[in-house]
């Protein structure tokens, strides 16, 4: 494959999608002033991989990630241009692409995240909103392939089963950027994210509360994303299909101009922590008002017309 690109825009195709969504969650850029070094980590956490009751897969699961990471190294090094190594240990794997000139594709990605050096601070590009649906699909596929492990322990009280996307911590801007490009212009409802917030992780007054934010989405409605890595996608495939054959009630966009004030919880000593973000310092009782204060506009008073411009 030959990359192109446009005039005064980002170039992006499904492929340099993928791979963005993936560097968007877990990349690293080292910038040397003439090109630098990419990588990205994987998570293989894979005893959390697991279909539904009453499905039984034959997976080798540290083969079958083998094999994705090496599928993607290839694709990799034909769409960037330079050589991709893997290396890693049993709980993380790490892709490595060595630019040694400001080559285009350099340029372009560095453009693409704004700038920006790490998974903790990059953006989703404004690009991203105005581009086909088949790139932003890609996009949300490379993003799902880096920070999702489909199982069925992510279930909703044992209802429903759900795929959840791992934002990092330090990152509060991109969930909410993720779930307005799932919901606005593909959509696909959202259940809600699980923040990594004193009162919405640890509402009993522990410690714990700094972790990843979990962005919970129903599997049958993630299928028109899926997974590229085979080994996830058949795991997915096998919690949608539960899903199918145990329907619940009709689901519905996360719509925070809708919702009502939830069940008060008590406070939390964390909850004006310094490790918090200066917009989320203070007590929560729900979730959608964390989305709510870190500037979260979507949704309108009517969920038939959920995202109508004069409600915006």
């Amino acid at each position: 494959m030959t990359v192109g690109f446009l005039h005064e825009t980002d170039y992006l195709d499904d492929e340099v999608a993928y791979i963005l969504g993936m560097i968007l969650m877990r990349g690293n850029f080292v910038d040397r002033g003439s090109g630098g070094i990419l990588t990205i980590r994987f998570p293989t956490r894979l005893d959390t991989i697991s279909p539904p009751p009453g499905y039984e897969l034959d997976i080798d699961r540290k083969t079958a990630l083998q094999l994705a990471l090496h599928r993607l190294r290839g694709l990799m090094e034909d769409v960037l241009g330079v050589k991709v190594g893997v290396s890693g240990d049993p709980g993380e794997a790490v892709i490595r692409a060595e630019f040694l000139s400001n080559t285009i594709a350099w340029r372009d990605l560095r453009m693409l995240c704004g700038d920006e050096l790490s998974y903790e601070r990059f953006a989703l590009p404004d690009v991203i909103f105005h581009a086909p649906r088949d790139i932003q699909l890609a996009l949300v596929r490379g993003i799902a392939d880096c920070s999702a492990d489909p199982s069925e322990k992510d279930n909703a009280w044992g209802t429903s089963q759900r795929v959840v996307l791992q934002f990092q911590y330090s990152n509060w801007q991109l969930p909410l950027q993720v779930c307005a490009l799932l919901q606005q212009e593909l959509g696909i409802k959202v259940q809600h994210i699980l923040w990594g917030h004193p009162n919405i992780r640890s509402p009993g007054g522990g410690h714990s509360w700094a972790k990843e934010h979990r962005m919970r989405i129903y599997a049958e409605e993630f299928c028109p994303v899926g997974f590229a890595f085979e080994y996830k996608q058949k795991v997915f495939e096998a919690l949608a299909d539960w899903n199918e054959k145990n329907p619940v009630a009709r689901r519905q966009f996360c719509n925070p101009k809708m919702k009502a004030a939830p069940k008060a919880k008590g406070e939390h000593p964390d909850e004006h922590s310094d490790a918090l973000p200066p917009e989320v310092r203070g007590h929560f009782d729900g979730a959608f008002e964390v989305c709510r204060a870190l500037g979260c506009e979507q949704g309108c008073k009517s969920q038939e017309e959920l995202f109508e411009e004069d409600e915006e």
